[in-house]
């Protein structure tokens, strides 16, 4: 273990160092004055492909980057554990019911135009709580499992009498539909 973190120190050293000599690295060119640009970026949901082809580099270059440079790497660290908590709070709101305050505008009789709010109480939505509930509580994702892996039905009738059924079936309605009988059906 010892040996391959020694060994990606010293390929970084040597990254580092031939290309002070050969070609410039283009993470001081490229890169690293565009930090805040690419915080933003990030926020905003962009990809690393379309990042990279903002910046003008490959992708591969990109992401070899990220994992060289740790500055370039804490930021995304950074921005995506911001973002996760984000989604984290619109999702737990949209679990709970939220009670949101709208702008609203409205033309009265007399052609003059009032603006006013109202207060919506938007209900939970059950896909939310079922997302929050199977991502942290180990039991109800227990519980999920055993409801979605019970695919047998047990049916106790034979196939003759499933026919007898089904015969019966066909003859009360024919006989009876316009009469608007009930028709009972054994189990």
């Amino acid at each position: 273990m010892e040996a391959v973190q020694t060994q990606e120190i010293e390929t970084i050293n040597i990254t580092q160092e031939t290309d002070s000599v050969g070609r410039p690295c283009k993470y001081e060119s490229h890169i690293q004055p565009f930090l805040k640009d690419i915080k933003k970026w990030i926020e905003e949901g962009y990809t690393d492909y379309s990042i990279a082809d903002s910046l003008g580099i490959h992708y591969n270059t990109f992401s070899r980057y990220k994992g060289i440079f740790k500055e370039l790497s804490d930021l995304y660290t950074r921005t995506q554990v911001k973002n996760d908590k984000l989604v984290f709070n619109a999702m737990l709101r949209k679990a709970t019911g939220i009670k949101e305050k709208i702008k609203k505008q409205k033309v009265l009789n007399d052609g003059s135009v009032i603006e006013f709010e109202e207060e919506v109480y938007i209900p939970p939505c059950h896909n939310a709580a079922d997302v929050y509930e199977r991502n942290h509580n180990p039991e109800y994702r227990g519980a999920k499992q055993e409801i979605t892996n019970t695919h047998n039905i047990n049916v106790s009738m034979s196939l003759e009498d499933i026919d007898a059924q089904i015969k019966r079936l066909d003859a009360a309605l024919n006989r009876d539909a316009i009469e608007g009988e009930i028709i009972e059906i054994s189990s």
